[in-house]
């Protein structure tokens, strides 16, 4: 997938969540919810790393922590 995939994704997904929260389905809302923080996350750490996961022995706090500090 390359980022604007991602981003649109991000965006259905979420749109899903709230179809599902006006439904009172708290929980299928919330693994849609995560799904879009992925995907969003996902093409964040694209942008700013240059890649969409991170290194073996990297945890994703790092890893996305080291692409929000990034200068732009």
């Amino acid at each position: 997938m390359d980022l604007k995939e991602h981003i649109k994704t991000a965006r259905f997904y979420l749109e899903e969540a709230y179809k599902l929260l006006e439904r009172g389905d708290a929980y299928d809302a919330a693994e849609k919810t995560w799904a879009a923080v992925r995907h969003a996350t996902t093409a964040l750490t694209t942008a700013f790393l240059k890649e969409a996961a991170p290194p073996r022995g990297v945890s994703w706090r790092t890893f996305v922590k080291k692409s929000s500090s990034r200068p732009v």
